[in-house]
């Protein structure tokens, strides 16, 4: 089970989910512990109260039936006198409460007693003071009896507790949080991969340049033979100085159109022109002023 992992895929988005959910296990599976050592530690306890309140309750069971011997050899059978004198309305009444630990609401029960007119019949003949004692040892055994009704029922809500917060403790451990970490550790294997790709890919690419322009350089009479850094050299070398002379064959173009604006205003002689002006043997510019258009002239 710790070996699984979730189908999710991988990105960097899905990486910061994985990194939030598995902080967030551990923080719970940390939690889960505490509340899983105070159950632990209440528990712990209760167990010692119920075996305090149960060898107490034994006691109080062995005096009780004792001094109902004797308050039986002393006054007789007064049971079923007890029996009539009993008031309809509970005298001995029980509550409930409510304790929290680590989360956890446990009942607990409170014996009370209200007060009532006891009735004075039974023992006025003889044996009072020992049906008296036997009443008090009854009632003593009755309060006993709830405080370990009460500490039962908490032992069993705190262990069930327990068991239901061992057993998500012990799957957060085993296996949530090993699947998270799973599935963390294959989406950063997978993006490093996919990072190596690129790497890679990004490699061949500027070998492929390399060899391509080398090929070109080879191609070349002048580059000589030289291939890969060296060719990538030389075509740096070769653009830097095609900046270089740009600007020198611009200076050139204008240097020519202003020695040809300089001989139009000097004079066009008869070579400048084609064959049959060629043999006129006259300059143009003596007849008088001339208009030089782009296809003919003109005397003004």
């Amino acid at each position: 089970m710790s070996a699984d992992k979730l189908d999710i895929f991988p990105s960097p988005m899905a990486k910061t989910m994985m990194k939030n959910r598995v902080k967030a296990a551990q923080k719970g599976h940390s939690l889960l512990k505490r509340k899983s050592d105070a159950l632990q530690l209440r528990l712990q306890s209760l167990l010692k109260e119920i075996l305090a309140c149960k060898l107490r309750v034994g006691a109080s069971m062995l005096k009780a039936g004792g001094q109902h011997t004797k308050a039986t050899w002393a006054a007789g059978k007064f049971n079923n006198q007890v029996i009539e004198t009993v008031p309809a309305a509970a005298v001995f009444k029980v509550n409930g409460e409510q304790d929290n630990v680590a989360g956890v609401h446990i009942p607990i029960f409170n014996s009370y007693k209200e007060d009532s007119e006891d009735s004075t019949i039974v023992g006025l003949a003889k044996g009072g003071r020992k049906i008296q004692d036997c009443k008090e040892s009854f009632e003593s055994l009755l309060e006993d009896l709830v405080r370990l009704a009460s500490l039962q029922t908490s032992l069993q809500v705190l262990d069930e507790a327990l068991k239901t917060t061992n057993r998500r403790v012990n799957a957060l451990d085993y296996v949530v949080i090993p699947r998270f970490e799973n599935t963390l550790r294959y989406i950063k294997d997978e993006l490093d991969e996919v990072e190596r790709e690129d790497l890679y890919r990004l490699k061949k690419v500027k070998e492929y340049t390399a060899k391509k322009r080398a090929a070109e350089a080879h191609a070349m009479p002048d580059m000589g033979d030289m291939t890969g850094e060296l060719a990538e050299i030389a075509f740096q070398e070769m653009d830097e100085k095609a900046k270089n002379t740009a600007p020198s064959i611009l200076d050139q173009g204008n240097d020519y159109e202003a020695g040809y604006d300089e001989n139009l205003a000097a004079g066009v002689d008869d070579e400048g022109f084609g064959d049959e002006h060629a043999g006129g043997g006259f300059d143009l510019f003596e007849g008088g002023d001339m208009e030089v258009n782009d296809n003919d002239f003109d005397t003004v």
